[in-house]
């Protein structure tokens, strides 16, 4: 059974998985390593990278990382 859902899993649904799972998942792990964000602000990026994957990743990318230093 396992192996008969996994022969129905095609490239373009393993890249729609990948934008879906994969890239808020690898901007929630930048998001956490800049040492310029307080909690919550890192918290409500993580939150708008997972709510809108590719919106808020991009968004995160080009506003969020670019804080001045305090």
């Amino acid at each position: 059974m396992e192996l008969f859902v996994l022969r129905m899993i095609g490239p373009w649904q393993l890249m729609l998985l990948f934008v879906v799972f994969g890239i808020p998942f690898l901007m929630a792990i930048l998001i956490l390593k800049n040492k310029r964000l307080e909690a919550t602000e890192k918290l409500v990026w993580i939150f708008v990278a997972f709510l809108l994957p590719i919106l808020g990743s991009l968004l995160y990318l080009f506003i969020g990382n670019r804080k001045n230093k305090k």
